[in-house]
């Protein structure tokens, strides 16, 4: 969790409930804390505490998530830290409880969580803080990061993927039905949230394209889903939910509340930080990543589909921003965001275009500078870089080393 982030306008404390402004007292933590900071985001309070953050699920609800019960908080917190773990046990801590001592909410220490008095208030994700800093989009943004690491964590993202667990033939996930209804109500609702921004023509004239798009790309679908590729996955990996963190990228910030958005294929949720990094004019970095994903996994079949999935989560990304700049009076911040909103619509546009294939095959003696020239060259083409003696020794079973 961040040390700091951008919080709303007025003071989040202001609408902080009176039983849980005790967080704000330093004294009310198990452990040195000279101040407390508090964020608020539509669904939590986060509490940035000395070197810990505890983020409380707030009681609201909106249309994709009612958080009104008391129970289903208890049970998202414990959601969040169990599929988080997967990705960022380093961050991801445990859940500990807020608990009412004198009058005043304080939190149990972890290891009296049964022995220490206090009446049990609410319920809290304890994670690790970081610099807000050091998350990719800052990176990026301040030219601190170079592709090499994104090809690094692609190969380590297609690791996780193998071990996620794969959706069940009977569930509804990945089916091409359903994905091609969602894939059409994102559209809409983008269009529908950019009405504001008097871009609504511009992303309504998208639908005949990603139509045409999807059912072309229906076979392909369904033989992602009969070979396993519909896994529990992260289901919001853009480049401000991915932190450096001792040297190595990682993501946070699952979907925890939404078990059809993180269901997904693994080329839905790669094409999710690949139109990020598009969108944010990172080509380099863009085919680093996606380069290293699929040499690492060998699932190259997942490029009938990824360009699909790009324009789909560039769109999510557009709706999104659109709906951020309609709580937004005006000035630099709504420009910004604004731009953000056009930038995701023509990558949109960008991905469902048509292109020409292109392949090079190098040909040589082995030792003889193939891949010396073959890489660099991929680079500049925006290619897959696919070796014949990696692809051989994954169909005899052997994993890459090199």
């Amino acid at each position: 969790m961040p040390v700091a982030d951008h919080c709303p306008a007025c003071n989040p404390a202001s609408r902080l409930p009176q039983w849980l402004a005790g967080l704000l007292d330093p004294q009310a933590y198990p452990h040195p804390v000279d101040a407390v900071t508090l964020i608020e985001t539509p669904i939590s309070w986060v509490f940035l505490a000395g070197e810990f953050a505890y983020k409380v699920k707030r009681p609201v609800r909106y249309p994709f998530i009612d958080l009104t019960a008391a129970e289903r908080r208890r049970f998202l917190c414990q959601e969040e830290l169990r599929l988080n773990r997967r990705f960022a046990p380093q961050l991801y801590l445990d859940v500990v409880e807020i608990v009412r001592v004198g009058g005043q909410a304080r939190l149990r220490p972890t290891a009296a969580q049964d022995a220490a008095p206090g009446e049990v208030l609410e319920q809290a994700v304890r994670m690790r803080r970081f610099a807000a800093a050091d998350e990719l989009d800052r990176l990026l943004e301040g030219h601190r990061i170079e592709p090499s690491e994104l090809e690094i964590f692609g190969r380590w993202l297609a690791d996780v993927h193998a071990a996620l667990p794969v959706a069940e033939a009977t569930s509804p996930w990945g089916d091409p039905d359903h994905v091609r209804r969602q894939l059409l109500d994102n559209l809409n609702e983008c269009a529908a949230a950019s009405r504001g921004l008097g871009t609504q023509a511009q992303v309504i004239a998208l639908r005949a394209t990603l139509v045409e798009r999807t059912n072309h790309a229906l076979p392909w679908l369904t033989r992602r889903r009969t070979s396993g590729r519909i896994r529990e996955c992260h289901g919001d990996l853009h480049c401000r939910n991915i932190v450096r963190l001792s040297g190595h990228l990682l993501p946070f910030d699952c979907l925890e509340y939404a078990p059809a958005f993180r269901w997904i294929d693994v080329a839905d949720e790669i094409a999710f930080l690949a139109s990020d990094l598009a969108a944010r004019r990172c080509p380099q970095h863009r085919h680093a990543f996606v380069g290293g994903y699929l040499e690492e996994s060998g699932d190259y079949p997942g490029c009938r589909v990824l360009r699909l999935y790009e324009a789909h989560r560039a769109l999510v990304r557009a709706k999104v921003a659109a709906i951020s700049a309609g709580a937004l009076a005006g000035g630099a911040e709504r420009d910004a965001v604004r731009s953000e909103h056009q930038a995701r619509v023509a990558y949109a546009y960008e991905a469902l275009a048509a292109k020409d294939p292109l392949l090079v095959l190098m040909c040589g003696l082995p030792g003889s500078g193939k891949t010396w020239v073959a890489r660099p060259l991929a680079e500049r083409l925006e290619a897959l870089h696919i070796r014949s003696d990696v692809e051989s020794k994954r169909r005899d079973g052997i994993r890459r080393l090199a």
